[in-house]
């Protein structure tokens, strides 16, 4: 009985350390696409017809390079963000694999890049 108690604890703890984990992704991602839309400012569509369809996609090349390397960083500071859960029923934050899943992130972090998004659709507009 025992055993089974100590292994419901321990998953207890584990979804909550998730949910910890995926709290503070979405926080991180929302403070960070709002630092990238300032650094790359807002599409302005006069501004794009005037402006090659070469630089469009430079401009996109680099925005998709600045979200992979924000990605990266987060994935690698994240390990060293404690969690209040570690060594609770034997709990170990830093074998969650969650901590290294940066599905949430990214998809929350270009989700509020609105310039991004109408950056690449007038592009594929254009192109089409």
């Amino acid at each position: 009985m025992s055993k089974i108690h100590d292994n419901v604890n321990f998953k207890l703890i584990k979804i909550l350390d998730i949910g910890y984990i995926s709290l503070i992704f979405t926080i991180l991602a929302i403070i960070l696409a709002k630092i990238t839309n300032y650094i790359v400012g807002k599409f302005d569509k006069k501004d794009a017809q005037d402006t090659p369809t070469y630089m469009l996609i430079f401009k996109s090349v680099m925005h998709i390079w600045i979200i992979g390397i924000t990605c990266y960083i987060i994935r690698n500071i994240m390990e060293y963000i404690p969690s209040p859960f570690h060594g609770i029923a034997g709990f170990d934050h830093g074998m969650v694999k969650e901590l290294n899943d940066m599905y949430l992130f990214a998809y929350i972090y270009l989700a509020f890049q609105s310039s991004f998004e109408e950056r690449l659709q007038y592009i594929y507009n254009r192109l089409s």
